[in-house]
């Protein structure tokens, strides 16, 4: 919908890893030339660490997307929640080892070096990239310590990438993961934008998504974001105490929320009344939820998934923002917490069921602004104009 208001070809600001966006700060441009260097010679192990939002999965993707394929076979691994098992038929599944490779973990690693030493002797290299590295279970980062020791007795046959947030640093700290940080020969770090880097990364995106920057963000807005600074410290998980159908082994239960704040923000939260694990029962659907009633939006958040961080950073009257209303959970939360909701909803679709969902959990009845006209007498016009 907001493309065409903003004249926009496409989605600037989509969470996905698109190398078309990528927009490089000197500290990205030193981590991409590091990259590069990694997989274009025979190094080992490269380390990539930076905060959730700074770029490492699309910095990734841009550095594959350049690789010579013909020289450089890279396997990529983006999940790496997986058993030893399904590790290893990963791995000999991209490197195309065939299925007697799957038979046994010896037979694995035979296979294996064979296609490393036959690449190298033609002058091909072979690495594995591993995104979200800090989730690795730690008897896989066991076996990627014990593949990064495949060799000759000159050069190592396997490049291998570990890009993934701080906390994978702190976990190669461990004792018994000290072996793998000895190994690291390459480390790169990404960092939070400053302000000018944010104007640039954000009028660039603009750009290349087809739209005018100068008219879409002022500077007036980008020094109010220089001035709120935000931070991003904590991941919240959001329990839905229902299952979503898809088409994985195990439905998901649940949702990751970023939690924002403001510098110096308040807090009058309770001490230990506050965990990362937030029960909110979904509206009600086919299958479970709560009793809150449904509306024709299909993400509907439940009104306790906002309520909770509106009282515990605002106090009573004060003001809520939310730039993309959707479905008025933020709006409802407002007025059950009695605080004062502004929002911006640009589908009339969704504005109707903002109102209606307003009305029915404040139990009032909605007025236009300007000419008192409530919300019934209005859709009771537009059903005789369209009649």
């Amino acid at each position: 919908m907001y493309e065409s208001f903003f004249g926009l070809r496409e989605r600037p600001f989509d969470l996905v890893p698109n190398p078309r966006f990528l927009f490089l700060t000197a500290r990205q441009r030193e981590a991409f030339s590091n990259l590069r260097y990694g997989l274009s010679v025979p190094r080992g192990l490269t380390l990539l660490l930076g905060e959730p939002g700074t770029g490492k999965t699309t910095l990734l993707q841009a550095m594959l997307s350049e690789v010579d394929q013909e020289r450089v076979e890279c396997v990529l691994l983006s999940n790496p929640t997986l058993t030893r098992a399904e590790f290893y038929e990963f791995l000999a599944t991209g490197f195309g080892l065939g299925a007697e490779a799957i038979v046994s973990k010896t037979q694995f690693l035979f296979a294996l070096h064979r296609h490393l030493q036959a690449r190298h002797e033609a002058g091909q290299l072979s690495a594995l990239v591993l995104d979200e590295a800090q989730s690795l279970p730690y008897e896989l980062l066991e076996e990627v310590r014990l593949l990064s020791n495949i060799e000759t007795a000159a050069v190592k046959l396997l490049n291998v990438v570990l890009a993934g947030q701080p906390e994978l640093a702190a976990r190669l700290n461990e004792p018994g993961l000290r072996a793998l940080k000895q190994r690291i020969a390459l480390r790169c770090e990404l960092g939070v934008f400053d302000f000018p880097e944010t104007g640039a990364y954000v009028a660039g995106r603009l750009r290349i998504a087809g739209g005018e920057p100068a008219s879409i963000f002022t500077r007036e807005v980008l020094n109010g974001l220089l001035r709120i600074g935000f931070l991003y410290p904590q991941q919240i998980i959001w329990n839905k105490g229902r299952t979503v159908l898809t088409r994985t082994h195990y439905w998901y239960q649940h949702e990751p929320c970023w939690y924002l704040r403001k510098k110096n923000a308040p807090w009058f939260g309770k001490a230990g009344e506050n965990s990362t694990i937030w029960d909110s029962p979904s509206p009600k659907f086919i299958m479970g939820g709560s009793d809150e009633e449904k509306f024709d939006h299909p993400t509907q958040k439940p009104v306790e998934l906002m309520r909770r961080p509106i009282l515990n950073h605002t106090k009573r009257g004060e003001g809520v923002y939310d730039p993309f209303l959707g479905s008025g959970t933020t709006l409802a939360a407002a007025e059950l917490a009695e605080r004062v909701c502004y929002g911006i909803e640009l589908d009339p679709k969704y504005i109707d069921v903002i109102v209606m969902r307003w009305q029915s959990l404040a139990n009032k009845k909605a007025t236009l602004d300007g000419d008192g006209r409530s919300f019934d007498e209005i859709a009771q016009e537009r059903l005789k104009g369209a009649a």
